[in-house]
């Protein structure tokens, strides 16, 4: 199975102090899906809708660059999955995801 996707994330930000940053949103992806192996073109599209939150460091902020690092969790609200009749599933996404962020960033003002 190859699983492609696109999509995009909204998030409202609180910075509670300087350095520390806090988000909370949410998400939408459409995925795209071909089985691989198989003698037929198989193809399916799936949504994916996301809950998000995270929290980010980010001690180094000079002239308008940022360096730092965070963490996020999603909570998949609509899993997608991918099936292959007369076989079995063959893809479904996971309740829960989480990523570890490295921040590098500049400002323009």
């Amino acid at each position: 199975m190859n699983v492609h996707a696109f999509g995009g994330q909204l998030a409202a930000t609180f910075c509670p102090v300087d350095a520390w940053r806090l988000q909370l949103g949410g998400g939408a992806y459409r995925l795209s899906g071909s089985g691989l192996g198989s003698p037929l073109p198989l193809t399916d599209s799936a949504w994916a809708i996301v809950l998000t939150s995270g929290a980010s460091f980010i001690p180094v902020r000079r002239n308008g660059f940022e360096l730092g690092f965070g963490i996020e969790g999603a909570l998949h609200l609509q899993r997608p999955r991918f099936e292959i009749r007369g076989y079995r599933e063959v893809f479904r996404s996971s309740l829960m995801g989480g990523s570890f962020l490295f921040r590098l960033a500049q400002s323009f003002e």
